[in-house]
């Protein structure tokens, strides 16, 4: 059975993003198996912005939603959150990533409440099922 929701806290080091990716597996029987390549970047760059750009804590918090149509995937950090700009403001040096998230998600954003969470929507292919 394929989970609509996983959750799990990773330590804020880079050596987590390939487990980050891994979590994706679990949706590799799903319609959106054939986003998954462009999923995995998608969350890598999220989690590696949230490693980056925390303000403190020692963990970045990663969820995964499933709902048979899209895959919403989530990062939180304790960062003070930041307002996106496309192409970055800051040159080329920074926040390119997020082009490649703008490029690959069907939508993206950020809210921040204390906390900061960057998150992305990939719909399934259309002419996909839902499962």
């Amino acid at each position: 059975m394929v989970p609509t929701d996983l959750k799990t806290t990773l330590p804020a080091v880079p050596a987590v993003l390939g487990q980050a990716r891994r979590m994706l597996d679990e949706y590799a029987v799903t319609p959106i198996a054939e986003r998954l390549n462009d999923a995995r970047l998608v969350i890598s760059e999220l989690v590696g912005n949230a490693i980056r750009h925390r303000s403190n804590g020692p963990t970045v918090d990663v969820r995964l939603h499933w709902d048979g149509r899209a895959l919403t995937m989530e990062v939180t950090n304790r960062g003070g959150g930041f307002e996106p700009s496309l192409p970055p403001a800051s040159g080329w040096d920074s926040q390119f990533g997020l082009v490649l998230v703008d490029e690959l998600a069907d939508r993206w954003g950020v809210r921040s409440n204390g906390v900061t969470t960057v998150w992305a929507e990939m719909r399934a292919a259309s002419g996909s099922r839902g499962i």
